[in-house]
């Protein structure tokens, strides 16, 4: 339904994604830079640690195994028993290059528009439990970030709008994804899209 309200408008959409686009590398990469975060950004004390430590078990072992494998964040355990300045550098230029691939791909688009998250909001639970997504059990980070860690590890910026409803009236919405240093430009293409889809609807009683 959105598509043709886009396509309507004569708003040119095509299906896409970058060449070389390795969504598990990525998510992985962006894995290892919180971990190297986590342990020079905060103060190491037992509440961190823990925090950490039941993150990776969750992903590693909660949600079906061949999704685990996207943003398996057991990997991530040699950084944080033993990170090094070498290996914080190496994350680093791996996503200067991730990044460059990206502003290069982007070139021939206005901008690049995919789902939010592979859910809807989904009930309260556990800290980084698997979430259930027609029948399937998602890792935690795969079902919520999975599309916007990308972008938040490039620095691409990002405009979230609402684009309806669920049939049990849960908002659902659309990313859309701009170049680096555009973020006018970006601002301006989601306001006319927002305002073609016409997706936002006042919740009841407000």
């Amino acid at each position: 339904a959105v598509r043709q309200k886009l396509v309507q408008a004569q708003v040119q959409v095509d299906p896409w994604l970058p060449q070389d686009f390795d969504l598990s590398q990525i998510l992985n990469l962006y894995g290892r830079l919180a971990a190297y975060i986590n342990i020079y950004a905060q103060p190491v004390d037992c509440y961190n640690v823990r925090r950490s430590l039941t993150q990776i078990f969750r992903t590693a072992t909660q949600g079906d195994r061949s999704l685990r494998k996207l943003g398996d964040f057991s990997r991530l355990l040699p950084q944080l028993l033993n990170p090094s300045l070498k290996g914080y550098f190496e994350a680093l230029t791996e996503r200067d290059h991730f990044t460059a691939q990206l502003d290069s791909a982007l070139e021939s688009w206005d901008v690049w528009l995919t789902p939010v998250a592979a859910t809807v909001a989904f009930t309260h639970c556990p800290a980084w439990s698997a979430v259930d997504i027609d029948g399937k059990s998602y890792p935690h980070v795969v079902a919520n970030g999975a599309y916007t860690m990308p972008f938040n590890l490039s620095g691409h910026p990002a405009v979230i709008i609402p684009i309806g409803q669920t049939q049990d009236g849960l908002p659902m919405g659309m990313q859309i994804v701009g170049k680096r240093w555009r973020e006018m430009e970006l601002l301006a293409i989601a306001q006319v899209l927002d305002r073609v889809v016409g997706g936002f609807q006042h919740p009841a009683g407000y």
